[in-house]
Formats: C-alpha cells, structure tokens, sequence
C-alpha cells in the first residue's frame, strides 16, 4: 500500500502541473483576443459616453443662449420702464411745483381783490 501511494503522489503532481501548463497555453493563445476585444468595448463605449456629453453640451449651450436672450430683452425693457418712471417722476415734481405756484398766486389774486374790494 505504501508502494502505490508513492506512486499515486508523483502521478497527482504531474497532472496538476500539466494542468498549470495547459491553462497557460490557453491563456497565452486567448488572453490577448479577449484584451483587445475588452480595449476594442472600452473604446466604444468611450466614443458613446463623448458623443453623449457632446449632445449634452449642446442642449446646455442652447438653453443657456435661449437664457441670455431672455435676459437681454428683459434687460432691455428694463431699461425702458426705468426710464418711462424717471420721466413720470420728473413731470409729476413740474406738476406739483406748478400747482404750489398756482396756489399762491390764487392766494396773492385773493388778498388783492379784498384790498381792492376794501
């Protein structure tokens, strides 16, 4: 029995090595397809993700043109209403100063005709 267990081991170990050996010789033959095809689907998948982002970019770009034009207008009609409030503004002290000056010549015209009238 120990005869055949001496023998058994040596036999185990051969295989196993063979074993090793032929794994590395497949690994070797199909390991560098199987790179270049995982590289060859990063790639790919690269150029999707970019051409992604590039339609993503555009759409960003055109919302913020759409944006700014919106702005733009905004601003401008800012601009005008700001201006038409200072006009108002302006014209409602020449009204109010005229109306105070109106008064008081009402006021002197009063104070004349009673002395007249006296």
């Amino acid at each position: 029995m120990h005869g055949k267990c001496a023998f058994v081991r040596p036999k185990a170990e051969f295989e196993s090595q063979r074993s090793r050996q032929l794994n590395l010789e497949l690994q070797q033959y199909y390991e560098p397809d199987q790179w270049r095809l995982y590289a060859l689907k990063l790639s790919k998948q690269e150029e999707r993700m970019n051409e992604m982002s590039e339609q993503q970019q555009l759409s960003v770009d055109a919302l913020n043109i759409q944006r700014k034009d919106m702005q733009e207008r905004g601003a401008n009609k800012l601009k005008r209403l700001s201006q038409q409030f200072n006009e108002l503004i302006h014209r409602n002290h020449r009204l109010q100063s005229a109306t105070l000056d109106l008064e008081q010549e009402v006021k002197r015209c009063k104070i004349d005709n009673n002395l007249e009238a006296s």
